[in-house]
């Protein structure tokens, strides 16, 4: 029943979206301000949103995006984000960026670790995760056809 979508163009910073009825409405959650929120994910319920924004933090929310909080500085470029992604929960959440590299949080986004599949940039570039309703596995892809799986 949820669904979330951002909405950045060349000209407007993204904002987020929120649909509780399958799309046939949809609500502004993301202020207004600086932020251009780039990527998003929102847990099963709705419960938890995190999204990646224009300052390369990542951040949470609890409240259906009425109020947003970062939860991670990763140093991502705007235009560097590919995907975040989560469990169906929101514990485990997955951001990658820059097309090369993957951050998992097990924490509900209060830490952050750097588990970049096992390749060579040079070689192939990371495109997007999945993290399974369980949050038990974590797919990733690459550009050469390839998957991991943790």
């Amino acid at each position: 029943k949820w669904i979330i979508s951002t909405n950045k163009t060349a000209t407007s910073p993204g904002r987020i979206y929120v649909s509780s009825d399958y799309g046939a409405t949809w609500t502004v959650s993301a202020p207004a301000g600086n932020i251009s929120y780039e990527v998003v994910a929102i847990s099963g319920d709705g419960a938890y949103l995190y999204s990646g924004v224009n300052s390369g933090s990542v951040y949470r929310s609890t409240n259906l995006g009425s109020t947003w909080t970062a939860v991670a500085a990763l140093g991502v470029s705007p235009d560097d984000w590919g995907d975040i992604s989560m469990s169906e929960d929101g514990q485990i959440v997955t951001a990658s960026y820059n097309d090369t590299t993957l951050y998992i949080s097990t924490d509900y986004g209060a830490t952050w670790t750097d588990r970049t599949p096992p390749f060579s940039a040079a070689d192939m570039v990371f495109l997007y995760a999945c993290v399974a309703s369980d949050g038990e596995s974590i797919v990733s892809t690459a550009s050469t056809n390839q998957f991991f799986l943790s």
